[in-house]
């Protein structure tokens, strides 16, 4: 039996009987990937471009094969996205800021960071998952003074955004009141 774990006008992402996630674009949203008429195959491409350059990264998806121009799979990783978890350890944010600079040291950027794109494992490690909209190092936008710059501050300040807002605060923080 299927289970849903995201559907919308531009996509749906089943976990399959096979264990497999399959995805399925259908349309992208104007600007995706930098092109100003992006279709849903050109999403599919850069999506698995990136999780290719990134396949040996821990904490990220691994692709795992493409069904059609616009379908393709990837590992299943059991998480809760981010937002769902409450609180998490400041160790999970130390963790995620170093899968983000790999991906930024393999020339990979994510544009568009959604808060349950973030999961949290059983163990609570990071993982990254959905790098359906990317900016590459070598894309012509990215040639533009200071894209690259920006790409990487960006990236790395969302993670100082989602600690602040779902890391535990530290216990020698923490005080009573008598």
């Amino acid at each position: 039996m299927k289970k849903v774990l995201k559907y919308d006008d531009e996509s749906f992402v089943s976990l399959e009987n096979d264990g497999l996630v399959k995805k399925t674009v259908y349309k992208v949203k104007p600007l995706n990937g930098f092109s100003l008429f992006p279709s849903a195959k050109f999403s599919v491409d850069r999506e698995i471009r990136a999780l290719e350059m990134l396949k040996d990264v821990e904490g990220i998806q691994k692709f795992v094969k493409r069904d059609s121009n616009t379908i393709f799979y990837s590992e299943f990783i059991d998480g809760v996205s981010l937002p769902d978890c409450g609180s998490v350890p400041h160790s999970y944010f130390d963790e995620l800021e170093k899968i983000v600079y790999k991906c930024v040291d393999r020339g990979v950027f994510r544009i568009g960071q959604n808060k349950s794109d973030f999961l949290v494992t059983k163990d609570e490690r990071p993982v990254i998952v959905d790098f359906g909209n990317v900016l590459f190092e070598n894309d012509n936008l990215a040639k533009i003074p200071g894209v690259v710059g920006l790409a990487c501050s960006y990236n790395v300040l969302r993670v100082s955004d989602l600690r602040k807002r779902y890391a535990g605060i530290p216990q020698q923080y923490l005080y009573s009141r008598n």
